[in-house]
């Protein structure tokens, strides 16, 4: 895995940022000279020898300061099934991926509940994240449950659009403190919530 690739030409070096830690140099094959569309294509042939193979995320440092209560670091995806009893947009198509991190308690309170905040973001730039398809939008994501002082590893799932292109950009995340009332918004549906109708039969 690389954080940089550069693209060396005979008269210019082009680079971009992937992420992670070590330089990737790649060549482009077509001279500058070559029609635009073969140009372009070599140069995305290029770059894409950077990124870690069979990757399905990447993310940014997490995000620290006077401002989060929560830090979470060296964050990891896969994707899993989603869980029965777990919410998913009836339209359009979603995948459900499980994010590890280690939580950092930054002010040593330990807490009954905590919000996650962050951006997922597919290979393009837009948000692909189930409920935060809006850069406007900054409510949680999903919750944490209780959180110990001291650093703690954490699991949680959300649901993105199957059809963003990978890999997707874990941008900005990091936690904040809640209680366990206000975080029961997360909690799985019960059977009875997901089928009312015939919960209600059978009594």
């Amino acid at each position: 895995a690389c954080s940089r690739a550069t693209m060396r030409l005979p008269s210019m070096e082009l680079g971009g940022q992937f992420g992670c830690r070590t330089p990737c140099v790649c060549k482009i094959e077509a001279p500058l000279s070559a029609a635009l569309p073969a140009f372009l294509a070599s140069a995305i042939l290029c770059f894409s020898t950077c990124l870690p193979r069979g990757a399905l995320a990447t993310s940014n440092e997490a995000m620290r300061g006077s401002g989060v209560e929560i830090a979470l670091s060296d964050l990891s995806s896969r994707k899993v099934a989603c869980p029965a009893d777990f919410y998913v947009p009836q339209k359009g198509r979603w995948d459900c991926i499980e994010i590890s991190a280690q939580a950092d308690n930054q002010r040593g309170r330990a807490v009954t509940a905590a919000g996650v905040f962050g951006r997922i973001r597919d290979v393009d730039g837009y948000p692909c994240l189930s409920t935060a398809l809006d850069d406007r939008m900054q409510t949680s994501i999903a919750s944490l449950g209780a959180i110990p002082k001291g650093v703690t590893p954490v699991k949680f799932i959300v649901a993105v659009d199957a059809t963003a292109p990978r890999p997707l950009q874990l941008e900005n995340f990091k936690a904040s403190y809640s209680n366990a009332a206000i975080e029961r918004q997360f909690a799985p549906f019960d059977r009875c919530e997901l089928d009312p109708i015939g919960c209600a039969l059978e009594d």
